[in-house]
């Protein structure tokens, strides 16, 4: 059973019928290590799943050489974008995420989770506000989690990711 955190499931399932009407949007889930942040995610994938929503899961920090890995499996490809896109790139990089997504949110409406934000390399957190202004226009909503880094850096990329 999921108990402790419906205040918080009841916020981020609101997250989702806006992405269901078709206003996209995220939100940057930030706690200690322990907190349960993976629980929420995976109790509102289930929940999206039983309101006939697919959602994506990818995560930071997995020591990849391609910086923008994280996003790259969001949008459904390679680790390495499919190759022919460098960090030096990124422009080309936001295209081709954004072409990838407005293509997976054709036909429904998608959960994007995206866990350990904390570990992201410096370039897939530079792409963070651009895919926030893609995503707000998209039926597609963002969860990202990330350790309690205080309000500094929490703060920055809780108002990166709501546009």
């Amino acid at each position: 059973p999921f108990i402790g955190r419906e205040g918080e499931l009841r916020f981020l399932l609101a997250g989702l019928r806006r992405a269901r009407a078709g206003s996209g949007g995220g939100v940057v889930v930030s706690g200690a290590a322990g907190m349960g942040k993976s629980r929420l995610l995976a109790e509102l994938a289930r929940r999206a799943e039983r309101r006939g929503l697919a959602s994506r899961w990818s995560s930071c920090g997995g020591g990849e050489s391609e910086a923008l890995a994280p996003w790259w499996r969001l949008a459904g490809e390679p680790a390495d974008g499919g190759g022919g896109a460098p960090e030096a790139g990124a422009f080309l990089a936001l295209e081709r995420l954004q072409a990838r997504l407005e293509r997976l949110a054709c036909g429904q409406p998608l959960l994007l989770l995206l866990e350990d934000l904390h570990l992201a390399a410096p370039a897939a957190l530079a792409l963070l506000p651009d895919l926030a202004g893609v995503i707000a226009e998209l039926p597609l909503f963002l969860v990202a989690t990330t350790r309690d880094l205080g309000l500094t850096r929490a703060d920055a990329l809780g108002m990166a990711i709501a546009g």
